[in-house]
């Protein structure tokens, strides 16, 4: 199939069936629903150019109300159905919406609203897990290139039916999860999300539904392989993850729970309209957070030091974000000349693309960088750690790194023995790569998307204010 800038022509739209509701929609019941509530908003004089915000759960009413915003050619701003109050009216103070659908179906229809360019049809907030929110606006021309070249690179046949229980909210769940298959005349079965039980019942739900393909992050990988039952009837042919750090692990055990399907790690962020590479060359072998060379774009390594061993990703695509909605600021820091500045830092060769780090999350130690991945990789090996992350430790924000703390998560009935960490640590790490600090935690903070919560972790190194 040949996508075109009409990507929401609903002609091209596969079927869904909600698991909660177990309802069932195809493409002539779902454009009836979307037609009343088009003739619903155009009574409020809502069209091309308007901003819609939806803080909708994974549901029946997101899909009608997400596709009509399309059909009258508006932009659906999404954000997480839990969203307070405070939070939706921060955004809707910066964005400027003509409506807004809260979490319980009500409507707000505002008069001091702003209108955007027609051609930006989807607003996503980044996970501000480093700091606040940037809404990433993209363009109807860049969505449409981000699904050819889904088409292109993905094994569209595995999509047959696709399970999705990942938030909508966020570009991963909405664009690789839900959109694509739904694009490609798929079946996508919607979940809800951040969910427990679904997460711990998944190889059940795999066989009751004949599930092919889904995908995940790492947090929900664990849930599955320790606490489900493996799938047995063989439909499952794909298993994607993304959204943060896969480690060699939680690989393994995924590749046991599922009788042998290969999860293939993804990479991606939201600026880029989701997915840009994934390891799918790969055979048997599994090599953290490194990835073939990237689909449909250039990449390049900065650095600021000629001296330095790694350098900063950047990326030019044509599937990137339009800019920050109405941040010029923050829009000009990560977009020059066509590039972007993804913020990782690695390297690059002909075929591979290699991830060692975030910018932000660099230790800096009176000028020597370390990379936190790097120490983590090493710890992870210790046979009772189940997890591991390393940050700078700081007097205040604003000071130079004075040494490294680093979080430890030991795997089921397993107690750690941080003598024989810091042994670990001795034999392959430089000396001033240990880690001076060690706090044992039950799990990784991580927000609704699974990504890892810096600022929680922070706090685990924090007494009265200060980084210890």
């Amino acid at each position: 199939m040949t996508f075109n800038k009409n990507i929401f022509d609903l002609s091209n739209l596969g079927s869904l069936f909600i698991l909660e509701d177990k309802l069932s929609i195809n493409s002539q019941t779902l454009p009836n629903k979307i037609h009343s509530i088009k003739n619903h908003l155009s009574k409020h004089n809502i069209g091309p150019g308007h901003k819609i915000i939806l803080c909708l759960p994974n549901s029946r009413l997101f899909c009608e109300y997400f596709f009509a915003i399309w059909e009258i050619g508006a932009c659906a701003v999404l954000l997480s159905p839990l969203s307070t109050e405070i939070e939706i009216a921060q955004v809707a103070s910066n964005i400027k919406p003509s409506l807004i659908i809260k979490a319980n179906g009500k409507e707000e229809f505002l008069f001091d609203f702003t209108l955007t360019d027609k051609e930006n049809i989807l607003i996503l907030h980044t996970s501000g897990s480093s700091g606040k929110p940037k809404g990433v606006m993209l363009s109807r021309e860049s969505l449409a290139r981000k699904m050819e070249t889904y088409q292109k690179n993905l094994p569209n046949e595995s999509f047959l039916n696709t399970l999705c229980m990942l938030p909508l909210n966020f570009g991963h769940g909405l664009i690789s999860n839900f959109l694509f298959p739904l694009f490609s005349g798929q079946q996508v079965f919607l979940a809800p999300s951040s969910r427990l039980d679904i997460y711990s019942s998944l190889g059940e739900t795999i066989d009751e539904y004949g599930i092919t393909c889904f995908s995940s992050v790492p947090s929900i990988l664990k849930i599955a392989a320790n606490f489900s039952q493996a799938p047995k009837k063989k439909s499952l042919e794909k298993i994607f993850c993304a959204s943060a750090p896969l480690d060699v692990e939680t690989w393994a055990n995924t590749l046991n729970w599922s009788s042998g399907i290969r999860v293939n790690n993804m990479y991606g962020m939201t600026e880029l309209a989701s997915w840009i590479a994934g390891d799918q060359k790969s055979a048997d072998l599994y090599e953290e957070n490194t990835f073939d060379y990237p689909w449909g774009a250039e990449v390049k390594i900065v650095k600021e030091n000629s001296l330095d061993e790694y350098g900063e990703i950047f990326v030019k695509s044509d599937s990137m974000m339009t800019a920050y909605y109405n941040d010029p600021e923050n829009t000009k820091n990560v977009l020059t000349d066509g590039w972007f500045k993804t913020g990782d830092m690695g390297v690059v060769s002909l075929d591979r693309i290699s991830l060692k780090g975030r910018r932000d999350n660099v230790i800096n130690l009176s000028g020597t960088k370390v990379y936190p991945e790097e120490i983590n990789q090493i710890i992870r090996s210790h046979k009772a750690v189940q997890d591991a992350f390393s940050i700078g430790l700081k007097v205040r924000e604003g000071d130079a790194d004075h040494g490294i703390g680093c979080i430890v998560v030991p795997k089921a009935n397993q107690e750690i023995n941080l003598s024989e960490i810091q042994e670990l640590c001795r034999v392959n790490l430089s000396p001033y790569k240990i880690p001076s600090q060690f706090k044992i935690i039950e799990k990784i903070p991580l927000n609704e998307r699974g990504k890892i919560d810096l600022a929680s972790i922070k706090k685990i190194f924090q007494i009265k204010g200060r980084v210890i």
